[in-house]
């Protein structure tokens, strides 16, 4: 459940927390996405892929700290 929760948490604060920097945190994750990065690409493609797909040393959820301050 952890895995699911921070998936959820992710998809929450890049896209629907009502913030002056929504944009920016999308920008911020779609670069993450584009490059795939290690921290932020996993995570959204266990959105699709399922929260098993996602390694347990990626479950940390100050990658919310990271999107927020976008």
């Amino acid at each position: 459940m952890r895995r699911v929760r921070l998936i959820a948490d992710v998809v929450s604060a890049t896209y629907a927390e009502d913030t002056d920097n929504r944009m920016a945190r999308m920008a911020f994750v779609g670069e993450k996405m584009a490059s795939m990065d290690p921290e932020v690409f996993p995570l959204l493609a266990a959105f699709m892929t399922g929260p098993e797909t996602v390694p347990d040393q990626l479950v940390n959820p100050q990658i919310l700290d990271r999107i927020r301050e976008a």
